[in-house]
């Protein structure tokens, strides 16, 4: 993670202290520092961060997987071409990283678990990124739906067998078993834009579940 003598920062992912002293940074272009303090947001201590704050969750580990993931604090980790695949949100649950088909470029053959290359480079990205951390780890697998003229609708094999697929290969990428505290399949219930056939519902939800202890 970039570290910046201005600003501040730590020497590492969870170097145990903020990327930046102030928040207002991105705004004002300097931040509040010892050596170039803000008379409003002026920094306190030698870190630049007030430890009331990160008692109030300012080191959201959570938010700094997300940085590390999205590359916000530096260089990106994934290609342009694979992050058009990912969305992220954080939640009371976790970090959710949702994986979507495109319409020009699924994550699996049609209607199988067979992954593309896309997913296999998203895959290795989690496993790396989720290994900084000991967390556990929910897969939820969501489809488009179909006519309902089908007589044989895929939709919950194949989301499971999705979900399935995904959590083989983030164990390939060195995640443990031990980690992985649920593996689903929704089928078309869950739908992610308002045309429930739309490609994009194609989709794996990968959370990165929050620690509880």
């Amino acid at each position: 993670m970039a570290v910046n003598r201005i600003s501040g920062g730590g020497d590492g992912a969870f170097g145990g202290e903020n990327v930046f002293s102030e928040d207002t940074i991105a705004q004002s272009g300097r931040g509040g520092s010892d050596r170039s303090p803000d008379t409003e947001q002026q920094a306190r201590g030698a870190s630049g961060v007030d430890a009331s704050d990160r008692a109030a969750g300012a080191d959201d580990p959570l938010r700094q997987i997300e940085s590390v993931l999205l590359g916000r604090s530096g260089e990106s980790m994934v290609s342009d071409l694979a992050a058009r695949h990912i969305l992220t949100r954080i939640t009371d649950e976790g970090l959710i990283v949702e994986l979507f088909d495109l319409p020009e470029t699924p994550l699996f053959a049609t209607e199988t678990a067979a992954a593309e290359p896309v997913l296999q480079t998203l895959a290795d990205l989690l496993a790396e990124v989720f290994g900084l951390v000991t967390n556990g780890i929910a897969i939820e697998g969501h489809s488009r739906s179909f006519p309902v003229i089908w007589a044989d609708n895929p939709v919950w094999d194949v989301t499971t067998a999705r979900s399935q697929r995904f959590r083989e290969m983030l164990e390939a990428g060195g995640i443990t078993d031990a980690r992985l505290r649920r593996v689903t399949g929704h089928a078309d219930r869950q739908a992610a834009v308002r045309n429930a056939t739309a490609v994009r519902n194609n989709r794996l939800e990968v959370i990165l579940l929050r620690d509880r202890r």
